[in-house]
C-alpha cells in the first residue's frame, strides 16, 4: 500500500517521538545504574552529561522537524480554506470536501477581488 505524503510525514513524525520516548526512558534508566539516584534527583551538571552521552539533543531536533513537516499539511486538512471560493463557509467539517479530497486540492477556485 502506498502511503500519500502526508500520511508518510505522520508516520515519520510518529516513528521520531517513539524514538525520543525510548531514548528518554534510556536515560532514566541509566541514571538509575550509573548514580544510584532517580534521573529527577540528580544534579544538572549530570542530567546535562547525560543529555550528551546519549545524544539526545539530535532526538528532539529531529522530532521537531518532523511535526513541522507533519503539520505543513494541517492548513490542507483541519483548517478552513484561506485561499479559495469556499473561503466563507462556517462549520467546516474535519476535512473541507468542497475544496480537498483526500488532502488535494480538486475543486480549488481562486477568491474573487473583494471577498
Amino acid at each position: 500500500m502506498k502511503l500519500t505524503p502526508e500520511q508518510k510525514a505522520f508516520y515519520e513524525y510518529g516513528k521520531a517521538v517513539e524514538t525520543l520516548e525510548t531514548r528518554i526512558e534510556r536515560i532514566r534508566n541509566n541514571a538509575r545504574i550509573r548514580f544510584k539516584m532517580e534521573y529527577h534527583e540528580l544534579p544538572l551538571q549530570f542530567r546535562g552529561g547525560l543529555w550528551d552521552d546519549f545524544k539526545l539533543y539530535n532526538v528532539i531536533g529531529d522530532v521537531r522537524r518532523k511535526r513541522a513537516a507533519c503539520r505543513a499539511w494541517v492548513p490542507l486538512i483541519h483548517r478552513d480554506c484561506h485561499n479559495c471560493a469556499y473561503k466563507n463557509i462556517k462549520a467546516v467539517p474535519v476535512v473541507c470536501n468542497p475544496c480537498i479530497n483526500e488532502g488535494f486540492a480538486v475543486n480549488w477556485e481562486p477568491r474573487k477581488e473583494g471577498e
